[in-house]
């Protein structure tokens, strides 16, 4: 490696190790700027590293990287010292007691928002998934070989197929549902049976836990499911005191399985049962966690460097914006442009998705992701101090938690998603408070009732 390559990843380390202390003290507690950080040098920085010392990039790319961290941490901190609450408000938000809440109503309420939740998603589906009645199929004694193309052409018509001229039933509409409720209702459970230790809701979460694994990887994607699992890593870790040996068994678990739901897919499906299987499976998931959407970004700034693609001036978030309202869509991502671009002879329907970074250069160039990582730095570190200053009950708890681990993928998915997300985070909030507050009502006259009943008999 020559000095560049070592300076840079000098750095991106100092500034991880750095950013950890300041924010929770070394602690494994996943606040925003851990999220952050954990994103920038997991799912970003190797792709960019590895494009620089491969050959693939000039040091450019990486000159984009630094910009977008280093705006990062200043918009971060500049709010954090502000606030003064660098390295202390995370862990007083996990000592703080809960409030009460009322367990009975809300144990009901999950059931009834986990029923009403079913129907979206059977009607989006038309019945039992094929990505779940082939995986039964795959699995020992479930029959063997199956035909993965067409869960293929499943995938594609629930995640893409309106965008290539497929009927539209609402399918981003309710993958969304899909992606921040059953997730959001898991932690509810999970919550409780930390505050209360009730078996109940042992059963509760584990059965939600169930619903959620089904309903997210039902369309054969593995990103929704995925995300509620480190999801759920954020929520325990402002529960508990993890060690390092649960960060190893969670990724562990991670990388099993997205291999598991890889089984169906036809770069992997085809080597099921080979000798090479488990090689390929742990490479393909790597490659696929360390490289493949960041080396889509230092594709985007190669290319603009070049002179092969130009700045868009904004056109990239106005069709996310536009793609974001049911019914409307915005027409084929760059993503796709993008894949079209290098595999030109390609009808596939395959997208060169890449993380937040190429949007922001794409459409406002080098001091674009500066201004923007700065202000998502601004924006993580204010919505952080707001969420956890305010009451702690189950819900409160669930939503803040929830909605910190949104904002540490402003730097994968960006600000329009996350606002997406934001905004059937509130419906569920406002939705699922009316319901318990109502049975909690029907509950107190029903008990009510029963008490004067009680009392004219003993009259």
């Amino acid at each position: 490696m020559d000095y560049v390559a070592c300076a840079s990843l000098f750095l991106v380390l100092l500034v991880f190790i750095s950013g950890w202390w300041l924010d929770v003290k070394l602690k494994l507690v996943f606040a925003v700027l851990v999220l952050f950080l954990v994103n920038e040098l997991v799912r970003i920085f190797p792709a960019f590293f590895y494009a620089y010392t491969s050959g693939q990039s000039t040091i450019y790319p990486l000159i984009v990287f630094f910009m977008g961290l280093g705006a990062l941490c200043l918009g971060y901190f500049t709010v954090a010292l502000f606030s003064r609450n660098v390295g202390v408000l995370p862990a007083l938000y996990k000592e703080k007691d809960f409030k009460y809440t009322y367990h009975d109503s809300t144990y009901l309420g999950v059931f009834f928002v986990a029923i009403l939740m079913l129907f979206p998603s059977f009607y989006l589906f038309q019945g039992v998934p094929p990505f779940i009645s082939k995986l039964l199929q795959v699995l020992p004694g479930g029959g063997g070989a199956v035909d993965i193309s067409e869960v293929g052409d499943f995938r594609k018509h629930i995640t893409k197929g309106h965008v290539f001229g497929g009927d539209y039933r609402g399918q981003g509409l309710i993958r969304t549902l899909n992606a921040v409720v059953w997730p959001l209702i898991t932690a509810i459970t999970i919550s409780s049976y930390f505050v209360t230790g009730e078996k109940r809701w042992l059963f509760l979460s584990l059965l939600m836990a169930f619903l959620t694994f089904l309903i997210l990887s039902a369309d054969g994607t593995r990103g929704p499911l995925i995300n509620a699992v480190i999801f759920f890593m954020v929520l325990i870790s402002f529960l508990v005191r993890l060690k390092f040996r649960h960060i190893f068994l969670v990724v562990t678990g991670i990388v099993l399985l997205a291999i598991g739901l890889s089984v169906l897919s036809p770069k992997l499906g085809n080597k099921v049962g080979s000798d090479g299987f488990v090689v390929a499976a742990l490479g393909k998931v790597t490659e696929r966690i360390l490289l493949d959407n960041a080396l889509n970004d230092v594709y985007a700034i190669t290319l603009v460097e070049q002179g092969v693609f130009h700045y868009r001036d904004g056109a990239l978030h106005l069709r996310d914006i536009s793609a974001a309202v049911p019914g409307v869509g915005g027409g084929k991502p760059f993503a796709y442009e993008l894949f079209m671009f290098m595999n030109p002879n390609s009808d596939a329907t395959t997208y060169a998705t890449g993380t937040y970074i190429t949007k922001a250069y794409m459409d406002f160039g080098l001091l674009g992701v500066g201004g923007i990582f700065f202000l998502l730095g601004v924006f993580g570190a204010a919505l952080q101090f707001y969420l956890l200053s305010r009451r702690k009950t189950v819900l409160t708890f669930s939503v803040s938690i929830y909605l910190v681990f949104l904002a540490g993928r402003l730097v994968l998915s960006g600000p329009i998603s996350f606002s997406v997300n934001f905004l059937v985070v509130l419906f569920f909030v406002v939705f699922f408070t009316f319901l318990v507050k109502c049975l909690n009502l029907v509950a107190r006259i029903v008990l009510s009732s029963n008490l004067d009943g009680s009392c004219r008999v003993q009259g």
